[in-house]
């Protein structure tokens, strides 16, 4: 196990799994609890085509926001870093709408 997984929130878990599906339906290559490093942390899905690293957040945390930017960016193929936060992306909605919602969040 890469990670903390078993501390993690379902919410977080759920959304984690769907986003990554999302993205490889669109032909995305992508790794979920991508690692960069002892020290420099676990990405929550990396997107190597786009070079977008995603991570699932319950809400938005500044200084946690601006350490991870900070962190990421310094490897080679990474291009940004995108926040998505459990808060707007509620579970009680059938998968179908919740699949949905993640696809509009990034413009599929």
């Amino acid at each position: 196990m890469v990670g903390n997984r078993k501390a993690e929130t379902k919410h977080h878990s759920v959304l984690k799994h769907v986003l990554a599906s999302v993205l490889e339906k669109q032909g995305h290559e992508i790794v979920i609890e991508q690692m960069l490093g002892i020290k420099s942390g676990i990405i929550d899905v990396m997107d190597w085509t786009d070079g977008l690293a995603y991570e699932i957040q319950s809400g938005k945390i500044k200084k946690q926001e601006a350490e991870k930017l900070e962190k990421y960016l310094k490897y080679t193929g990474i291009k940004d870093v995108i926040f998505i936060y459990t808060k707007d992306f509620p579970l009680e909605l059938p998968c179908t709408k919740l699949y949905k919602l993640i696809q509009e969040k990034l413009g599929l």
